[in-house]
């Protein structure tokens, strides 16, 4: 089981990276699309709108770094960052929002945060792998 993740984790098949890609872009318009209508003004009040921001930015971090298997983790990091300043540039152009430096603090730590958890995660499931016998079934 631990071999087949981190193969699919390090290698994952074309209709997965594919479908995290869409899945990242649906979630960046989206993003947009809803944070222009006015009931997204005071949605969330603090600090239920930085963990939003967290959840919403990890998940993109996430997506985009299986969409890309992995192997660009700064790219990935440098993208999500961007988003956030988009969406903050954004939300301070529309009437009853207003961009905050903590929100793209958030995203940008959100982002970092998971580069490191994931990388982390996969080279320590890696290691185990490596240590466990190959099994005759596999």
């Amino acid at each position: 089981m631990t071999r087949k993740l981190v193969s699919l984790l390090r290698s994952p098949p074309a209709a997965l990276r594919v479908a995290c890609a869409i899945a990242f872009a649906v979630l960046v318009a989206g993003l947009f699309v809803v944070g222009s209508m006015p009931v997204a003004a005071g949605l969330l009040r603090a600090p239920w709108d930085k963990l939003a921001h967290f959840a919403h930015f990890g998940l993109l971090t996430v997506l985009l770094l299986l969409a890309t298997r992995g192997r660009r983790p700064l790219a990935v990091f440098l993208a999500v960052c961007a988003v956030g300043v988009a969406d903050e540039l954004f939300q301070s152009r529309l009437p009853g929002r207003y961009a905050t430096w903590g929100d793209l603090a958030v995203d940008v730590f959100a982002a970092g945060v998971m580069v490191v958890v994931v990388r982390q995660w996969v080279k320590g499931t890696q290691a185990a792998a490596d240590d466990q016998p190959p099994r005759a079934d596999s």
